[in-house]
Formats: C-alpha cells, structure tokens, sequence
C-alpha cells in the first residue's frame, strides 16, 4: 500500500495507513504560478513564474494516541520538512506545515477516545 513520509531530513517518519469513517480524500493541489494586475485602463497583465506551488490536505481518522502523539511531534517543527506520498508518486519535496489540528473523537456507547488529525503542506524551496 502507498505511504506518506513526513520528518525533518534524517528523520522522516512513515504516517498511518488511512482509515475513515467517510469516504478519504487526500487532494494534491496545483495552483498556476502567475500573478494579476490590473492595469489603470482596466486591463489585466500576467506574469507566468517558473514554479508552480503544490499544496497537500491530508487527513486522518481513528488514530490511537500513539499515533497522535507523532502528528503532535511533527507540528511541533518551526521549519521545513521532508514529505514524499507515494500515493502520488516517489518524489522527495521540501514543504512547511501550514495548518495542523487535531481532534478527539469519543465513542459514546464505550467511552473509548480516538483521535481525527488534519494538516496541510505547502512545498517552500
């Protein structure tokens, strides 16, 4: 099965396996790298860059809190990071977490606690 790897350089570690409780959708998003002006006569200019920024949305469901606990380690990082999703393909990128949270998730018939973490990247460098 595919893996995502996340870490500081040398200390990447392989993320759980998905599991849902609804339907998993990991989006790979590719914006267009250009920037808009509108110009005083109302027309609009464009400049085209060379790069074009790739973001990532993963999200994960039912963790255990040893699980957590590595999402909790990885948002901890004021710093880029080294990610490959090989759900994608096999390529290594430089990304900074852009948004992180998680939650907990508590089965009312058992108490037991589980956790839904969500966290975005943004490919920097």
């Amino acid at each position: 099965m595919p893996t995502v790897k996340l870490g500081p350089i040398g200390q990447e570690i392989t993320l759980p396996q998905p599991r849902y409780r609804s339907g998993p959708s990991w989006p790979v998003v590719v914006r267009a790298g250009l920037e808009e002006a509108e110009m005083l006569d109302g027309s609009i200019k464009v400049n085209f860059k060379a790069n074009e920024p790739r973001r990532w949305a993963f999200e994960w469901d039912v963790l255990t809190k040893v699980e957590l606990d590595d999402f909790i380690w990885l948002g901890g990082f004021k710093t880029s990071l080294h990610f490959q999703s090989t759900w994608e393909d096999t390529t290594w990128y430089t990304v900074a977490i852009t948004s992180y949270e998680h939650e907990p998730l508590i089965d009312v018939h058992t108490d037991a606690v589980r956790y839904r973490v969500r966290i975005a990247l943004k490919k920097v460098g």
